[in-house]
């Protein structure tokens, strides 16, 4: 009752335009070992910024485990040294194919992905449900929220591998934009 009320009644405006839909892998910055499946659904808010929400899944009944705010490169570099500490590059994940878009036309993830390209994330899990790793989760959100890192360099991931394998049989590949992505070299402008 109370659903059918809202869904009727209520002004869902904060919501619209969380529409665009990536997958990729998260660590938590300070223990690598803690990795997992990250689906986003993230707003456009300008060329500059990005804002998404993390569920541990893409279903009717996935949690929400966290948040990301997305920057540019040119807004990455006017933020304080000691801020910048909490965002992470997005250049390895989009290179190496762990970041997709699944189920949109491959010219939609390739302006999507260039767009990510020099980009930065800071992002916040606060609850780890244990879904696609292979730990035990918590039934509910616990402790305090962990900030979660990329993974920069071939290796980097012990746990991540075993999600990646899946992704076929979830009509999603990761060789094909990796592939595609080699060509795009020229538009990386820092090591990140």
């Amino acid at each position: 009752m109370l659903e059918q009320g809202a869904n009727l009644l209520q002004d869902k405006s904060p919501m619209k335009g969380f529409d665009v839909y990536v997958v990729g892998f998260h660590c938590a910055k300070c223990d690598p070992h803690m990795q997992m499946e990250a689906h986003h659904y993230c707003k456009v808010v300008n060329d500059d910024f990005l804002q998404c929400l993390i569920f541990d899944g893409n279903t009717s009944n996935a949690n929400l485990i966290g948040i990301e705010y997305i920057v540019s490169e040119a807004l990455f570099e006017s933020l304080p040294a000691n801020e910048q500490s909490y965002w992470h590059p997005h250049n390895y994940e989009v290179f190496s194919g762990e970041l997709i878009a699944p189920g949109i036309p491959e010219a939609a993830e390739t302006a999507f992905m260039k767009r990510l390209v020099n980009s930065y994330g800071k992002t916040w899990h606060t609850w780890h449900t244990g879904h696609h790793d292979g730990d035990p989760g918590d039934a509910l959100p616990m402790g305090e929220a962990k900030l979660m890192w990329s993974f920069n360099r071939l290796g980097s991931a012990t746990r991540r591998s075993s999600a990646i394998a899946i992704r076929p049989c979830r009509s999603t590949s990761t060789a094909r934009p990796a592939t595609a992505r080699l060509t795009w070299n020229w538009l990386i402008h820092s090591a990140g």
